[in-house]
């Protein structure tokens, strides 16, 4: 297998996605594109730029790289921050246990859920807190009456708990992929 690199001639710039496979020629160039190949997919440079074609342009010939190391380290700054985005959203989505009813019981803490905690605090607070309690249900989609404002209360605290827990622990990190000097040092931060 071989790599095949289509170029423009004017400034050297990879044209499109680059190609890997069995072809021993490339017969439609665009006007102002060359080609450079075949490059045996063992050469790392190759393999490098064709898994990372903005970061290269072909010059007198040879694959260059062009990419600048802050480049580099903005861009994997940029993936990190993206990961642990997912990953608090996930966790997020993964719900927090509470024994507030006696039992210890996961509940939900999605979008939707962190609105129905923050109104359910409100409503406490307000002093207006219905004698015929509220309705909430755990995560696996089990209805349960509230009637206890104490009871209320607590599972809306452990709900606050778990939303700071994860809150600070991801701007912790952030701060840390922010912070790092190198895309080693980035690609060290785990959630």
């Amino acid at each position: 297998m071989n790599y095949w690199f289509l170029y423009t001639t004017a400034t050297g710039e990879i044209y499109e996605a680059p190609y890997l496979g069995n072809a021993t020629e490339w017969t439609n160039i665009p006007e102002g594109c060359a080609v450079l190949g075949p490059i045996d997919q063992s050469d790392p440079t190759a393999t490098d730029a064709w898994q990372h074609p903005n970061h290269y342009a072909v010059q007198n010939g040879q694959l260059v790289k062009t990419v600048t190391d802050a480049q580099l380290l903005a861009e994997a700054q940029q993936a990190r921050i993206a990961f642990l985005d997912q990953q608090l959203t996930a966790t997020y989505n993964a719900g927090f246990t509470s024994s507030a009813t006696g039992t210890s019981i996961t509940w939900p803490f999605d979008d939707k859920s962190q609105i129905k905690w923050n109104w359910l605090l409100s409503v406490i607070a307000a002093g207006t807190f219905p004698a015929s309690g509220v309705q909430v249900k755990d995560l696996a989609g089990n209805t349960y009456t509230i009637t206890d404002v104490n009871v209320a209360k607590a599972l809306c605290i452990d709900a606050q708990n778990f939303y700071l827990q994860w809150d600070s622990h991801y701007h912790s990190l952030v701060q840390q992929v922010q912070a790092a000097t190198t895309v080693d040092q980035v690609d060290a931060i785990t959630w």
